[in-house]
């Protein structure tokens, strides 16, 4: 039986490959724009486009990470959705429910062993 154990809670990069790219070509072409041309005007109203497609890539960029994982509190919390499969798991391994121990899912369908966090209980 081959299991896989992995970390609900780790948190992807916030910035994409798309955005940190346009921010590189973007700045290298506004910087030759504005020693090629003269007319300030039209080289501003370029770089005003441009700052607004990178307002909507950060935003983007926002919205994807916020989608991510949260970390979860085991004292109240009971079930875990699989990120793999989106499966339901209602119940985690057993555990003593003492303070600092792992949390763990164990997903059928996938064979993942999800750690979630530790148990805590506030007093």
């Amino acid at each position: 039986m081959n299991l896989e154990a992995r970390d609900a809670r780790s948190q992807t990069s916030g910035t994409s490959f798309t955005t940190v790219a346009f921010c590189v070509i973007f700045g290298v072409a506004s910087l030759l724009l504005f020693t090629v041309s003269e007319n300030i005007l039209m080289n501003s109203a370029i770089c005003l486009v441009g700052l607004v497609v990178l307002v909507v890539l950060i935003a983007k960029d926002d919205r994807n990470h916020s989608k991510s994982p949260e970390i979860y509190e085991w004292s109240s919390c009971k079930y875990f959705k699989c990120l793999e499969c989106k499966q339901v798991i209602n119940e985690p391994i057993k555990h003593k429910r003492k303070q600092g121990e792992p949390v763990l899912f164990h997903c059928e369908g996938c064979g993942i062993l999800w750690y979630t966090g530790s148990y805590w209980q506030s007093t």
